[in-house]
């Protein structure tokens, strides 16, 4: 049984809204920032960027996954 487009458009408001809670809670936001802004850039994942700090650490400084990690201590 598959859900309607109404309950898709709650969700996705419903994320949009506690994602810019979050994110005015983490960058003391002062000015207004628009559904689509949020939309765009963090509703899915709640950041903002994917800067050094905020990005994944593999991309940017090579570091093995967990998993990885595990594989490799068993070897040694």
């Amino acid at each position: 049984m598959s859900r309607g487009l109404a309950i898709k458009r709650h969700h996705k408001g419903r994320i949009k809204s506690k994602t810019k809670q979050i994110l005015e809670r983490l960058w003391v936001i002062d000015e207004e920032v628009s559904a689509s802004e949020i939309g765009r850039c963090a509703s899915v994942h709640c950041k903002g960027c994917s800067c050094f700090m905020c990005g994944n650490p593999r991309r940017h400084f090579n570091e093995r996954t967990v998993q990885e990690r595990r594989e490799f201590q068993e070897e040694i």
